[in-house]
């Protein structure tokens, strides 16, 4: 079974499932955040790449950001280390000189890490709420109001994301990467939960990603504008996006956090009881 580039105009579908899949039986990313992440696809990147095995049916999955890389897989397809032989073949054709990824607890490195050189590294957190009765939500400050997509413009809407995600650069993100999000299989614009102000602006948002597989709902990204943080704006979006996954028959909800780099996110999530589950340990070559 060999690998092929994926192709954005048929294999979306099929990559959402497989995710939803893998991640219904214990597998560690969900097909949600790997839509957000496929937005990339749009930038016409030389450093952005996604591989699939199988035509009709996937067996294998591999997206590589730069020198980052996520890889699944299911049973009938191709091995861990045939994945990984060509990945690394793939990055040393493209010059790269290292490569790496994250490995859950549960989901040992096993022979086809360990025997090929990888190094453990940092460490991230899977934090999870379970939603097995109806969360609380939380007041917005007096002004602001709770909407969703579906009543925003998509020029708000981008306007409020490079606001909140620019403080060190100017955030990419534009009306191409954005269009390529809305045309995600599992992207849906009510579950894109958004503090508006008095005036209209986008003050804080969150997109939800709904996996029905796994009856996971992952939350990717959050963001808050620059000019309204400190507000309690990021606290009562979480538990609003957390309440409208428990509407649409969600068990649990996911978001990724690393609170060595990010422990303002941490408090924030834990503050609205997402729990860590499993730890991610970072697993590096030097090619």
């Amino acid at each position: 079974m060999q690998p092929r580039p994926l192709d954005p105009q048929r294999d979306l579908p099929a990559v959402a499932d497989l995710l939803g899949r893998m991640r219904a039986s214990g597998g560690q990313s969900h097909p949600g955040g790997i839509q957000w992440w496929l937005r990339e696809l749009a930038a016409d990147r030389d450093d952005f790449d996604v591989f699939l095995w199988g035509d009709d049916w996937l067996g294998g999955f591999v997206l590589v950001d730069g020198t980052y890389f996520v890889m699944e897989r299911i049973e009938g397809g191709p091995t861990s280390t045939e994945q990984l032989e060509f990945l690394e073949q793939h990055m040393r054709d493209r010059g790269r000189e290292s490569l790496s990824t994250h490995v859950a607890d549960g989901d040992p490195p096993g022979p086809s890490f360990a025997n090929r050189g990888y190094t453990q590294g940092g460490y991230g957190l899977e934090l999870i709420a379970d939603m097995d009765v109806e969360p609380p939500r939380l007041p917005l400050p007096e002004g602001f109001r709770f909407t969703s997509l579906e009543a925003v413009t998509d020029e708000a809407y981008i306007d409020g994301h490079r606001a909140a995600w620019s403080d060190n650069k100017p955030s990419p993100y534009r009306r191409e990467l954005h269009e390529a999000v809305k045309q995600m299989p599992q992207f849906r614009p009510d579950l894109v939960a958004i503090a508006l102000d008095a005036t209209g602006m986008v003050a804080s948002y969150c997109i939800g990603w709904m996996d029905e597989q796994s009856q996971t709902l992952e939350i990717e990204p959050l963001g808050t504008h620059r000019d309204f943080r400190r507000m309690g704006l990021a606290s009562a979006i979480v538990r609003e996006v957390q309440h409208r996954a428990w509407a649409n028959g969600a068990k649990r909800v996911l978001v990724w956090n690393d609170p060595s780099t990010n422990p303002a996110a941490y408090d924030l999530y834990t503050g609205a009881g997402m729990v860590p589950g499993r730890h991610l340990t970072e697993m590096t070559k030097t090619l």
